[in-house]
């Protein structure tokens, strides 16, 4: 990030782009053992979690601009967000310290493979829903703007929009995992989700009231999120487990969640409207809904 000061052609942010990615996909599952290890209560901590990737995403995207005005540079403002890195690195040394103490001094424990995941079943219903969840995610995030314009409001009104579903997603982000750990019916939450999304997409096939089918997706989009975070810290039974199963999940699901934008690119400039592509979007929550219903409720060990 800090590189991004001299970014003064486009190679040099992808370079960028491709190290901050390699950074963010060993820490991913990293803090998924680290939840598991430290914490009775998983769900409430995945739930502060996810909020404040939700939250930071958000500032991260509003205040870039004032920034670049700011400094008279966007290079300085896209290198200025290293400085929370820094200060991460700060906060994580001891607890880093810590666990390696008590992973040298109580030997070592492990006994699941790659090999048992990569054959699991659970392993892969877990990568699926995760791939369709963040496949959804980032593609309403891309495209609900040119949508909403296309059903001809301004810019200004799409742009709001988008702001009114970061919004909702927040509350459910940070609650629904709760929620769900207080009530233990965890494809109830799952499906429930789902459904919000299935139905606001419904709205803007119809093109009715975009501003209410922002918020329903935002809920069910929130929702999904921090729970597809939550599920491989329920399902493994140990630490290793858990930053296996957060390991697959997330590298083979942000893989295929990447080809989402594009296929709605590809299918509006094909067909000239967003028609075919909401509806492809429709099919992916109902196939999404299929596996949560496979996956199930939490099993009794996640219970605390």
């Amino acid at each position: 990030t800090a590189s991004r000061y001299f970014a003064y052609s486009a190679w040099v942010m992808h370079v960028t782009a491709l190290l901050a990615g390699i950074g963010i996909a060993i820490v991913g599952p990293l803090l998924s053992g680290f939840i598991k290890a430290k914490f009775a209560n998983p769900s409430r901590i995945v739930g502060i979690y996810s909020l404040a990737l939700v939250v930071g995403a958000a500032l991260g995207s509003g205040l870039s601009i004032p920034l670049s005005t700011i400094f008279h540079s966007w290079q300085i403002s896209a290198a200025s967000w290293a400085l929370l890195a820094i200060i991460a690195l700060f906060f994580w040394w001891k607890p880093i310290e810590r666990k390696a103490h008590t992973t040298n001094t109580t030997g070592n424990k492990n006994t699941i493979s790659i090999k048992q995941i990569l054959t699991s079943e659970k392993a892969w219903l877990l990568t699926g829903f995760f791939g369709l969840m963040a496949f959804m995610f980032y593609t309403i995030m891309a495209w609900l703007p040119p949508i909403a314009e296309h059903m001809g409001y301004s810019k200004h009104d799409a742009g709001m929009m988008l702001t009114l579903l970061t919004v909702a997603q927040m509350p459910a982000t940070f609650l629904v995992p709760i929620l769900n750990n207080r009530f233990q019916h965890r494809a109830v939450w799952l499906v429930a989700c789902s459904l919000l999304e299935l139905i606001g997409l419904s709205m803007l096939l119809f093109s009715i009231n975009p501003w209410l089918s922002s918020v329903l997706i935002g809920i069910g989009a929130g929702g999904l999120f921090s729970l597809g975070l939550t599920l491989p810290i329920d399902e493994a039974e140990d630490i290793q487990e858990a930053s296996f199963l957060a390991a697959m999940t997330q590298s083979v699901g942000f893989v295929f969640a990447a080809l989402g934008p594009l296929f709605v690119g590809l299918v509006r400039d094909y067909t000239g409207n967003f028609t075919a592509a909401i509806i492809g979007m429709m099919i992916i929550v109902i196939v999404m809904i299929m596996i949560q219903l496979k996956i199930g409720n939490q099993k009794p060990h996640a219970t605390h």
